[in-house]
């Protein structure tokens, strides 16, 4: 009797282990958190994680949001989301406070990705989806890729605008005096292209005669739209993605393809140097730069696709035609350049 009940004892220990091994084991998996800093709405990671952990059923990944400013996209894939300008702040504090905690960085500004591959603070990667994205959206040196791209657009209320401007110099006609609206190149990375590429085509004084007509400058693209669509502003530049998604939910609001040059934004993805989860960071930037990555961006979030299989969203230009009628932006690589360039737009436009 005393051997039954020691021999159904150990087996309970014997299970009890197995148990704790077996769990213990799946929740230690879980443990692993892939940081990632963008400027990336919300609502497109969450379209992101869908397909990402379809892929990757072991990663499980749930949305969380954390606070007013962080959001978790489960436990291994964690979302800092904020506009480029608070991101690049964040990253410097950080640094400043003895180190980066980010494994991944996607924003919309390359000329600051410049900046950490001087510092040497990127991971030199050649992603196997790599020969798939055009010279002009990646790094010699591989440390970053180009994996989204977007184009500066003229937007205007449907309700007050018969006829729009159809380009850049005609948005210094006089009769928008008042009536337009851009977002700050101090706060916003597309912007600063939008400025910066301007400048390097008319010259500081396209927007001394900006200046003029009293355009507002407001903080982000998002709100320039907004403003365009309740009619407070007639005209405005924001990113075309934007007005895409405006559109589909009825406001009043359309936009022009300049036809004197396109100001292209790309916004790359890199691993930061100090990421103990390269394996991971490896993984994830492979994917967005896959087929179903950009597909997912195209879809969901109306950007255009930086590899020519996919198909850019309805009613945008293709990515021949945007390198074909792109803006100089050789300049992102001057980081002197762009210092001044943010300092004389606040003195000519805030001023």
């Amino acid at each position: 009797m005393l051997r039954e009940v020691m021999k159904k004892s150990l087996i309970c220990v014997f299970t009890a282990i197995l148990f704790v091994a077996f769990f213990g084991c799946r929740k230690k998996e879980k443990e692993d958190e892939l940081l990632c800093y963008t400027s990336i709405p919300l609502e497109i990671m969450t379209e992101i994680k869908k397909d990402f952990e379809g892929k990757y059923p072991e990663i499980g990944l749930v949305i969380e949001k954390i606070s007013e400013d962080e959001n978790a996209v489960g436990v291994n894939l964690k979302v800092y989301r904020k506009g480029t300008g608070h991101v690049v702040a964040k990253l410097a504090a950080e640094q400043e406070a003895g180190g980066i905690k980010a494994d991944i960085l996607w924003v919309a500004e390359p000329s600051y990705y410049y900046q950490l591959k001087e510092r040497n603070q990127l991971m030199l990667y050649e992603s196997t989806e790599g020969t798939h994205i055009p010279a002009h959206f990646r790094d010699q040196e591989k440390m970053f890729w180009g994996a989204r791209v977007f184009t500066m657009v003229i937007a205007y209320n449907t309700e007050k605008v018969d006829d729009p401007p159809q380009s850049w110099s005609d948005l210094l006609d006089p009769k928008w005096k008042d009536k337009m609206v851009i977002a700050n190149p101090n706060y916003s990375g597309s912007s600063l292209i939008f400025v910066g590429s301007l400048v390097k085509k008319f010259g500081w004084e396209y927007f001394k005669k900006m200046h003029e007509n009293n355009v507002a400058v407001v903080k982000g693209n998002t709100v320039v739209a907004a403003k365009v669509a309740t009619g407070e502003f007639s005209v405005g530049v924001t990113i075309h993605n934007i007005v895409h998604d405006m559109k589909k939910t009825g406001s009043s609001i359309d936009m022009v393809y300049p036809n004197d040059g396109y100001a292209v934004i790309v916004s790359p993805i890199a691993i930061l140097k100090n990421s103990n989860k390269k394996k991971l960071s490896k993984k994830f930037l492979d994917y967005i730069l896959s087929k179903d990555g950009q597909r997912i961006l195209a879809e969901k979030g109306n950007f255009i696709p930086v590899r020519e299989d996919v198909l850019p969203p309805p009613d945008t230009p293709s990515l021949d035609q945007l390198l074909d009628n792109a803006l100089d932006d050789s300049w992102l690589r001057d980081q002197e350049y762009i210092t001044n360039l943010k300092g004389e737009f606040q003195k000519i436009m805030m001023f």
